[in-house]
């Protein structure tokens, strides 16, 4: 019973030093890039797909021979 006296006086004083000097903070923080991996690149205008309503900039969209634009060339052919 002593022992556990002992542990839970120990306990609390680790607890009361830890709340007291707050949490460790690094001392160098490397700087992350602005995007996660992925570069940003400006697609000028959206436009939808018309087949699936798939969103994907101007610049990568197909137009199919009724005009509309479209995805993949599986979507344009696609009735």
């Amino acid at each position: 019973m002593d022992l556990l006296a002992d542990l839970i006086i120990i306990w609390f004083i680790v607890l009361l030093y830890r709340r007291w000097t707050g949490p460790v903070r690094p001392r160098f923080r490397p700087e992350r890039p602005v995007t996660a991996g992925r570069s940003v690149r400006s697609g000028g205008e959206m436009v939808s797909c018309a087949h699936c309503g798939l969103y994907l900039p101007h610049a990568e969209a197909l137009t199919g021979a009724d005009g509309k634009t479209y995805c993949s060339r599986e979507h344009a052919r696609a009735p």
